[in-house]
C-alpha cells in the first residue's frame, strides 16, 4: 500500500487500511495516510480491549526410575521440556496484546506494530555416569 506508518517507507499495513480516507475515497472508515484523527491526536475510534490471558512459561522434568537407569549403566537419566509463550487468549486484533515498544512511559498501551513474542520450546536430556 502507498502511504507509510509514522513516515517509514515500505511498511505493509493491515488490510483494514485499504479503505482509508483519500481525496478520491472520502469515507470515514479509516483516517488518511499518516493521520491519527483530528490534528494528529489519538482517537478513541481505534480503542480496543487489550485484556489477555497468556500461558507464559511451562517447564516439565522427568527422571527415569532407577530400575531402568541401572540397566543402561547410568547413575541418572532425566528428560526436560520447557515452553514459553505457548498460548494467548485474547480478542485483541493486533499482533500482540503486550504493546508499547516505543517509550512505554509516555505512551502506554499504544500499539506501534511491534513483533509478537516468540514461541519457544526446548528439550533437554541430562545423563550422569
Amino acid at each position: 500500500l502507498e502511504g507509510n506508518s509514522n513516515g517509514r517507507a515500505n511498511v505493509n499495513q493491515y488490510a483494514s487500511y485499504e479503505n482509508r480516507w483519500t481525496p478520491e475515497n472520502p469515507t470515514n472508515e479509516n483516517y488518511r495516510t499518516r493521520g491519527q484523527g483530528p490534528i494528529g491526536f489519538y482517537s478513541s475510534k481505534n480503542l480496543e480491549d487489550g485484556s489477555y490471558l497468556r500461558l507464559k512459561t511451562v517447564s516439565l522434568e522427568y527422571a527415569l526410575p532407577s530400575s531402568i537407569v541401572d540397566r543402561l549403566s547410568l547413575n541418572n537419566l532425566t528428560f526436560s521440556l520447557a515452553g514459553q509463550n505457548l498460548l494467548t487468549w485474547t480478542k485483541y486484533t493486533g499482533l500482540d496484546p503486550e504493546v508499547s515498544i516505543l517509550n512505554p512511559v509516555l505512551s502506554p498501551g499504544f500499539d506501534f506494530s511491534g513483533y509478537p513474542q516468540a514461541r519457544t520450546i526446548t528439550f533437554g536430556v541430562r545423563a550422569t555416569f
